[in-house]
């Protein structure tokens, strides 16, 4: 049985339905209109494309919620559809409707030409909570009539546009909920922040398998959590007639195109086995020790497999070793030259008060030599200040590979021939 232990309030829409559109025509005036509960505003219907027309039939039919007049105005392909899929309920009604029952329509805008429109809505809830979001109707038509032939809509967003936050939860299990909300917190900005950052992230369940607890030294105990991943992501929004590889599907005429752009937008589900959450606690003081904390996977790499005593780190999952953007990084001095060992790490907000200022660190397990180069801008802070260093300075007060680094810093790389060297360090405030 899953729990949800913790939400980051999440509403987002389930139905998506889409179908092939038929482009036939071209019209590049754009028409534009918005309408309130309160106001609302007349224009004459002459002054409006067919289209647009349509496209405020559907709101209105979505406004109250009377499902009957969009399966009137919807193509017989997509009635088929709805047939076919069993959603069909009865006197060809239909149940769809891209707002929840406590929702109400406070005001839209909409954008039509004659191949489709996109619709923006305002939705205002019972606790005055105001949200967006998008909806692409596209067209065909019957003779010189437009019928709808797809809808597909986003989630729901804030009242500025981003995706609402991420449903976190797991299993009913015996976990300490200070060690839960590091773990949780670690792994959502570990994952969220790597290459996976291009998807929405709707839901991440956990699944925790084991919890042993390990008495080591000096009332030192080590807490192990071993677990699994379920996690529900969508693409980013869009029309997927403008996504390279569905628009070339759609210029060529293949079979395919009609499950490609059905498939884009909607949720996909990704499961991850097997992983070990490791923290060290004071048990006379119950203060974690925020340096303890790791990440490891269990499972194959090919035909070799990787047990969690091989140590390795779970963020290989997700990360890309290539330098590139930002590195948040533990910085040591290794033997020679210029060279130095780049531990990355990750700033975890912490939205608990588990730590005193509000984030902490995560290493990643993930180290990798560099070159710094001569000619690197490199900010450090001293006596409470930002103050600008040379290479050959900052080399000399950093701490040799092997100890522990007691600083963090943002790196930069420059592209060097065929290797990469840091161009820019600033140490983490």
């Amino acid at each position: 049985m899953t729990v949800k232990i913790k939400t980051y309030t999440i509403l987002f829409l389930t139905i998506f339905i889409c179908l092939i559109s038929s482009a036939c025509k071209t019209n590049n005036n754009i028409l534009e209109n918005t309408e309130n509960n309160k106001n609302d505003e007349k224009i004459e219907s002459h002054d409006k494309s067919q289209t647009e027309l349509l496209a405020e039939k559907w709101v209105n039919a979505v406004k109250e919620n009377d499902d009957s007049q969009i399966y009137n105005i919807i193509n017989d392909k997509l009635k088929n559809k709805i047939k076919n899929d069993n959603t069909i309920q009865s006197k060809n009604t239909w149940n769809y409707n891209p707002k929840s029952s406590s929702q109400t329509i406070n005001s839209y805008n909409i954008k039509a030409n004659e191949d489709k429109a996109i619709i923006q809505y305002h939705f205002v809830d019972d606790d005055k909570i105001e949200y967006t979001m998008e909806e692409i109707l596209k067209f065909e038509y019957n003779g010189d009539e437009p019928v709808i032939s797809s809808a597909i809509h986003s989630s729901l967003r804030d009242a500025n546009g981003e995706p609402l936050n991420t449903v976190i939860q797991r299993n009913d299990c015996d976990i300490d909920e200070k060690t839960w909300n590091f773990l949780h917190q670690a792994i959502f900005t570990i994952i969220t922040e790597s290459d996976w950052s291009v998807y929405e992230f709707n839901e991440i369940t956990f699944d925790i398998q084991n919890i042993n607890k390990t008495t080591l030294s000096n009332e030192v105990e080590e807490i192990s959590v071993d677990f699994s991943l379920n996690v529900i992501t969508q693409n980013p929004y869009k029309d997927p007639d403008e996504v390279e590889y569905i628009k070339e599907s759609k210029e060529n005429g293949r079979n395919d195109y009609e499950a490609m752009y059905y498939e884009y937008n909607e949720p996909k589900q990704s499961v991850f086995d097997k992983f070990r959450f490791i923290c060290n606690v004071d048990t006379k003081t119950n203060k974690y020790d925020i340096g303890s904390f790791h990440i490891y996977y269990q499972g194959y790499e090919g035909p070799t497999e990787i047990k969690f005593e091989d140590k390795r780190a779970a963020a290989a999952f997700w990360y890309n070793t290539e330098p590139e953007g930002e590195w948040l990084a533990a910085v040591s001095k290794m033997v020679s030259g210029n060279d130095v060992l780049v531990e990355r790490q990750i700033l975890v907000n912490d939205d608990y008060n588990l730590t005193d200022n509000g984030s902490f660190i995560m290493n990643m397990d993930i180290a990798e030599g560099f070159t710094v180069a001569d000619d690197a801008n490199i900010t450090i802070m001293k006596d409470g200040e930002q103050k600008n260093i040379t290479t050959e300075e900052w080399l000399k007060i950093l701490k040799i590979a092997g100890d522990n680094s007691d600083k963090s810093y943002y790196i930069k790389f420059k592209q060097n021939n065929s290797s990469y060297v840091i161009s820019d360090v600033k140490e983490l405030i």
